[in-house]
């Protein structure tokens, strides 16, 4: 049986007797149960509707009250009594804190009146003097070496006149050593 058809024949027991039922009612109930099996479950249903009900202890009520206002409470108030560990409150009290901080703007004061700060001034005073010419006097030695050999047998010595100047006397060698450049 379906829903409806349950719901329907529910109504019929509790309200109706065989005899009282209309023809559809009575057709319907002899295709679905028979007369034999209705008249068995409506005597049930009587039965039991008249028999009074159990005493509930005060204690198993109240309880009873009290788990079933748990869990009809909004959502707002379960959410709000979920417990949560104390570093994941704080964690999110400093991000909340870090977005409003954030998201507000900036406060802008105009001042309307000048106002004067005496601020003490530090300053850098340079002095450029012009440069000096200074004279650098260097000794230059310089050590030319000579190679002496001898040989077995004596050969004539030619003597030459070598040309050349001296290297006192030349002026481009002697500017360089002088200047140092």
């Amino acid at each position: 049986m379906e829903n409806k058809e349950f719901d329907r024949l529910d109504a019929i027991l509790r309200t109706k007797t065989y005899a009282d039922l209309s023809e559809e009612e009575r057709s319907w109930v002899d295709e679905t149960l028979g007369r034999k099996n209705f008249e068995e479950l409506s005597q049930m249903v009587s039965t039991l509707s008249d028999e009074k009900s159990r005493a509930v202890r005060p204690s198993v009520k109240a309880d009873l009250l009290k788990e079933m206002k748990r869990k009809n409470r909004g959502a707002l108030a379960r959410w709000m009594s979920f417990r949560t560990p104390m570093y994941a409150n704080v964690l999110a009290m400093l991000l909340l804190v870090i977005l409003v901080w954030v998201a507000l703007p900036a406060k802008v004061v105009i001042v309307e009146k000048p106002v004067t700060l005496r601020v003490p001034v530090v300053d850098t005073i340079t002095v450029q003097l012009p440069s000096d010419t200074v004279f650098i006097e260097r000794q230059v030695r310089v050590e030319v070496p000579v190679y002496l050999t001898r040989t077995e047998q004596p050969k004539e010595v030619i003597q030459k006149e070598v040309k050349g100047k001296a290297l006192g006397e030349d002026e481009a060698l002697r500017e360089l050593l002088v200047s140092g450049r």
